[in-house]
């Protein structure tokens, strides 16, 4: 199972799980006891079952969550299963349950996937910033760009990768007489491209696993990008002078 397919469904366990809470004074009568029941009932058999899949295939991380968690949900099953003697008393008995046990499960969730899946416009940005303080780029966001426009990649992974091609460029623009190198961002409905352009000498004739002389290639970007389904484009600047150099990342 790629990555990006382990986040997706990770992410659709927190949100059937977000879809079991229950709110004070739902349940009016017997008969929204019953639906609500049913309703619940079928959230979290399908969040142990999908739980099931993920945890033969998925990241360490959140196999880890989800084997905690499992007694967690079968404890809401249990409570949502049992009859009580009133509406009221079922009613207060689940709300309790799912703000102590089941809402710190889908926090933590919700925790791991920003810290170690999720990219998200700001923390770009942030990357960027911090790559400048070591790096002579410049950089443009687009305007069009939302605050929830997200990737799927590891913070990490991006920051190496992000570092990886502004180093290359800085390498083959040692050379050149004014020399140039920016960082763009566009968006599109499957990626958010990461765009390094320099004016250098280009080394697409040098062959694409060029080193940058220390670190890695660009064969080990490429491999990074694969494990989240992005892409590693390559192509000469304007005019055929100097590179392009794009990250495509799938967005969320």
């Amino acid at each position: 199972m790629e990555v990006v397919d382990a986040v997706r469904k990770f992410h659709r366990i927190k949100d059937v799980l977000h879809r079991a809470k229950v709110w004070k004074g739902c349940m009016k009568d017997d008969e929204e006891v019953s639906r609500s029941r049913g309703l619940l009932s079928g959230h979290l058999k399908t969040a142990l079952e999908e739980s099931l899949r993920l945890k033969t295939s998925g990241p360490d991380g959140m196999t880890r969550i989800l084997d905690s968690g499992k007694a967690v949900i079968t404890g809401y099953q249990d409570r949502v299963g049992k009859e009580s003697p009133t509406r009221e008393e079922y009613e207060a008995v689940l709300i309790d349950y799912f703000e102590s046990r089941i809402r710190p499960l889908i926090d933590e969730m919700s925790r791991v996937l920003k810290e170690e899946y999720y990219v998200d416009c700001e923390r770009l940005e942030a990357i960027i910033r911090e790559l400048r303080r070591s790096l002579d780029f410049e950089y443009d966001f687009p305007a069009s760009m939302k605050k929830s426009d997200t990737m799927v990649v590891s913070p990490d992974d991006l920051r190496s990768c992000l570092g990886n091609l502004l180093q290359n460029a800085q390498d083959v623009v040692r050379e050149t007489d004014n020399p140039q190198i920016s960082v763009s961002i566009s968006v599109s409905e499957e990626f958010i491209c990461t765009a390094v352009k320099d004016n250098g000498r280009g080394f697409l004739s040098g062959g694409r696993s060029r080193s940058r002389g220390r670190g890695h290639g660009l064969s080990d970007v490429e491999r990074s990008l694969g494990r989240w389904g992005g892409e590693l484009a390559i192509a000469e600047g304007d005019d055929g002078k100097g590179t392009v150099m794009t990250l495509k990342i799938r967005k969320f």
